[in-house]
């Protein structure tokens, strides 16, 4: 991915995170990339990307404690029909007075990368995620598209490692059950197994 650096507000932007400080719901709604060329246009002006070519869905949000919330999504090239250069990208939100907006927005001029068209040798799937501003926001929200959402290897993993835990743990009590029902029927035989687990005869002196 080309090298954005870090996302800034526009204006529009700018004045919804003021808007989510006093408690409006900040609600993202997509990503999107283009190949726009920013030139001399101050980002803090800009409504939407210069040359959007591609929109995404939301399928992650993770709201962190340091006023920073990661928006995540998913994409590949696969529906591309021509191939771009990944020069700009943006976060959209939703005003509730201006309807959507464009959040934040970076471009990454000359240190763009060329993505190729869908359908020939290059394939590409990708996650990406970008940390945006969220201040003190208490209602963060996001529209996710819960097709997109995937299982990291990670998450795999510990789940994993749940299971196998839960596995185990049944294993023993299954063990458990089946060590009292064998003792329970040798006790009502006249048995009783010794250190060793093997049965054995015995007996109640019974005094007279």
């Amino acid at each position: 991915m080309g090298a954005f650096g870090g996302l800034i507000f526009t204006n529009k932007g700018k004045l919804l995170q003021s808007k989510a400080q006093t408690g409006v719901n900040l609600h993202y709604t997509r990503i999107a990339m283009g190949d726009g060329q920013l030139g001399s246009t101050p980002i803090l002006a800009l409504n939407g990307l210069i040359s959007e070519k591609k929109s995404l869905s939301i399928s992650k949000l993770k709201v962190q404690s340091d006023g920073k919330a990661t928006v995540g999504t998913t994409w590949s090239n696969n529906d591309l029909t021509e191939g771009f250069y990944f020069r700009e990208i943006g976060v959209f939100a939703q005003d509730p007075d201006l309807g959507e907006i464009l959040y934040c927005y970076a471009n990454a001029g000359a240190l763009a990368e060329y993505i190729p068209a869908g359908g020939g040798t290059d394939i590409i799937e990708r996650n990406l995620d970008i940390v945006t501003i969220v201040g003190n926001a208490t209602n963060v929200t996001a529209k996710i598209d819960t097709s997109l959402v995937f299982a990291s290897v990670a998450e795999l993993q510990n789940l994993e490692r749940e299971i196998l835990l839960q596995i185990n743990e049944i294993k023993q009590e299954i063990k458990n059950i089946n060590t009292f029902v064998h003792e329970s029927v040798l006790y009502r035989w006249g048995f009783s197994l010794s250190a060793a687990g093997e049965p054995q005869i015995w007996y109640e002196e019974v005094v007279e």
